[in-house]
């Protein structure tokens, strides 16, 4: 489809920044992509926004694109690989596409704010434990402020506890690869799933 989003090609100080956090880039793989949708096919995704939080190169971005979202955003923290993430949405053109309000934005996740519609959150093993602490504070308030359906997709999850523990969030399926989670009423969010 004339975009990047292999492993092998990746930029030298992506890879000398893989030593030193021990957070490997690891893109989606298409059919565990599909496989993981599967479990969301009840949600109606066209009022839904689709966020990958450590998007990378976007390849799961451009997996999502060929679902009805309103829009699908990407929050890589890496400069290398936001680059080329934008070069990779730009190029994505293709049979069968249904969202093309797609975008990745440069910026550290502790920082993104959550959009104000239904969410489908995206992640792939992106973080050590005290980011993910603070994104999914950022998650719960965000969903006390403006109550709506959300969706965590946890694939790789190496700090699912952080998430087990978020009273707001409960699991509802899982293999050995991935954990979902969905917000639920009785945690004080007047949420509708």
């Amino acid at each position: 489809f004339g975009v990047d989003t292999t492993w092998a090609r990746l930029p030298m100080r992506v890879r000398l920044r893989e030593v030193f956090t021990e957070r490997l880039y690891q893109p989606t793989v298409p059919d565990e992509f599909s496989e993981i949708m599967q479990y969301l096919a009840v949600v109606d995704f066209t009022d839904c926004t689709f966020i990958d939080l450590g998007s990378g190169k976007g390849r799961a971005l451009l997996l999502a694109a060929m679902y009805p979202f309103s829009e699908i955003v990407g929050v890589e923290v890496q400069r290398e690989l936001h680059l080329i993430a934008e070069r990779n949405i730009a190029n994505f053109e293709v049979p069968g596409q249904q969202c093309r309000n797609v975008w990745s934005r440069c910026l550290d996740a502790r920082e993104f704010e959550f959009p104000d519609t239904p969410i489908v959150l995206y992640l792939f093993n992106p973080f050590p434990d005290y980011v993910m602490e603070q994104v999914i504070a950022n998650l719960k308030q965000s969903l006390m402020e403006n109550p709506r359906p959300a969706y965590v997709i946890y694939n790789a999850p190496f700090e699912r506890d952080v998430l087990d523990r978020a009273s707001f969030l409960e699991s509802y399926a899982e293999t050995s690869q991935y954990v979902l989670y969905r917000s639920i009423p009785s945690s004080g969010l007047r949420v509708v799933t």
